[in-house]
């Protein structure tokens, strides 16, 4: 039993061959050849941040009845003022902290409420303080 079957081409053997009228393809322009590279990344001055970058939490005080020594029991701490949107998902890092620590942290929207996550590490600490040590 033969199952082959020749089937023959009815448009002809390229199929390249076979235009449309009013449906040529375009010549491409010169212009898409000869594109220049970008300029160097590195000579461009660096973005302007937004003013309420620096207003993050972790820059706000303590609340005052945290900082009470024997706080009552029963009362609830005052909560933070609510994130400014430029503030949200940024990374920002406190290097004030006195000693060789750092800290970084980071606020984010989950539903309604907002997280703020803060990371502390330490470092050594490079510069003046440690040049006339021998």
């Amino acid at each position: 039993m033969n199952n082959n079957r020749h089937v023959e081409n009815r448009f002809g053997e390229n199929h390249d061959e076979f235009i449309v009228p009013g449906f040529e393809a375009p010549p491409s322009p010169p212009s898409s050849y000869d594109n220049l590279y970008p300029p160097d990344r590195e000579d461009v001055d660096a973005p302007i941040a937004h003013f309420q970058l620096p207003h993050t939490l972790l820059n706000h005080p303590a609340p005052a009845n945290l900082s009470d020594p024997c706080p009552d029991p029963d009362s609830q701490p005052e909560p933070l003022p609510q994130p400014a949107n430029p503030t949200v998902n940024h990374l920002y890092i406190d290097g004030n902290i006195p000693g060789p620590v750092i800290g970084l942290g980071a606020t984010f929207r989950f539903r309604e409420k907002f997280v703020t996550v803060m990371y502390y590490r330490t470092v050594p600490r490079t510069g003046s303080a440690g040049a006339g040590r021998a």
